[in-house]
């Protein structure tokens, strides 16, 4: 009590992050081999950054998301830390596909997309853990951006948005959009895959249809 902590050192390592991205994203990299507190300090102070309009090289972010993703955390994540930092890579990719100035650069969609992709099929929530929720009192949207791929499928959409607009931007749009999820099938794939309840049976995921139905 009252002395330095693993988590105090990453809050205070968030702060700094949030307030001066660019050094931290250029050595992105080295977050890898460190404890998973401090990957997610990473990942949080960038969300925030991205929420401030401030701008960062994406390139080495990414990459450490995907290493992340793949090698499914730091190497001594315990699986609770390995889920915490799965859950802040959705999180952080989902403020990335937003406008303004320091959304994901268009040039990396494939890359992006190989980081998303398989966060949608993580097993948060399993029907236990979100049985328990729902009598616990949580609600379902609550449930369903504060799960793996909950989050993940909200992000989804919005990279799906985040497509349209830069296909809006550039040549033959009209033509373009009128094609709809022929331009972006990965899209369309993961929808119709957990939009099929012998396949997914999330109620927090499903919510995600219905809170991005508009759209």
């Amino acid at each position: 009590w009252a002395r330095p902590s693993r988590d105090g050192l990453a809050n205070e390592l968030m702060l700094m992050i949030a307030a001066d991205p660019v050094p931290f994203a250029e050595q992105a990299d080295r977050f890898r081999r460190l404890h998973p507190a401090y990957a997610q300090a990473l990942l949080f102070g960038l969300r925030e950054s991205v929420k401030r309009e401030l701008v960062f090289p994406w390139d080495p972010v990414i990459q450490l998301c995907s290493d992340l993703v793949r090698r499914d955390g730091t190497p001594d994540a315990a699986p609770e830390e390995a889920a915490g930092t799965r859950r802040e890579i959705a999180h952080l990719l989902s403020a990335g596909f937003a406008p303004g100035p320091g959304q994901l650069p268009f040039e990396l969609r494939e890359r992006v997309w190989a980081t998303l992709e398989p966060l949608t099929g993580d097993p948060d929530p399993d029907p236990g853990r979100e049985d328990r929720l729902l009598k616990a009192g949580v609600e379902l949207p609550t449930i369903s951006t504060n799960t793996i791929r909950g989050k993940a499928l909200h992000s989804t959409i919005r990279y799906g948005l985040w497509v349209r607009r830069h296909i809006e931007q550039g040549p033959r749009s009209v033509e373009r959009l009128m094609r709809g999820f022929e331009e972006m099938p990965e899209v369309r794939g993961v929808l119709d895959l957990h939009l099929d309840p012998k396949r997914d049976t999330s109620q927090g995921v499903r919510v995600v249809y219905g809170w991005w139905f508009p759209w």
